[in-house]
């Protein structure tokens, strides 16, 4: 069951229709019931920020703290690495663009239902380039820690997200499919 915590009607719609089609059963709930403390039937909570970026995300994290059992995502209108990352290390499993597509959409729900973090492209390339930026600050000794972890092909693919570069050109470049490109992001 997924948990649809939104006000505004359109971004309802949109995220129903997700669920809808990728065949997921979904309740629309105010969210004066998480902060009242009461009960949260659900293994997954679409969290809605607002239509503005810099939300007070005090009900979100009194939420993240209060339902330990559930994943939460939270849909914000401008993502940002400072908001995403707080919201991260507060226990949050997805942080992404509330007007996603639809496929986006699903994407973020199959990551997140599967056990895995879901992270918008802001907060991805902000630790890439600190990763990055470690790497370089480091020439001529031991890899970073991040980069022990890593394949020699997705240190290389690391980097060019860092450097700017799109999926689409990395994949020109390198010779293989954009989707390939994702899954060393992954």
């Amino acid at each position: 069951m997924i948990a649809l915590i939104a006000e505004e009607l359109s971004l309802v719609r949109q995220w129903s229709e997700c669920c809808r089609r990728s065949r997921r059963e979904f309740q629309v709930l105010d969210a004066s019931v998480l902060v009242s403390g009461g009960q949260l039937h659900a293994g997954l909570c679409l969290f809605d920020l607002g239509p503005r970026g810099g939300a007070d995300t005090t009900g979100l994290t009194h939420a993240l703290a209060a339902y330990p059992q559930c994943r939460f995502v939270a849909l914000t209108a401008r993502p940002s690495a400072e908001e995403g990352l707080q919201l991260l290390r507060a226990g949050l499993r997805g942080y992404c663009n509330r007007q996603a597509s639809l496929k986006a959409a699903a994407a973020v729900l199959d990551a997140v239902e599967a056990g895995q973090v879901w992270a918008s492209r802001q907060i991805t390339d902000f630790l890439l380039a600190q990763a990055i930026g470690g790497a370089t600050a480091l020439q001529g000794t031991a890899r970073p820690v991040l980069f022990q972890a890593l394949t020699r092909r997705e240190t290389e693919i690391a980097e060019q997200v860092a450097a700017g570069h799109s999926n689409k050109m990395i994949a020109a470049e390198a010779g293989i499919t954009e989707r390939t490109v994702k899954t060393h992001l992954n």
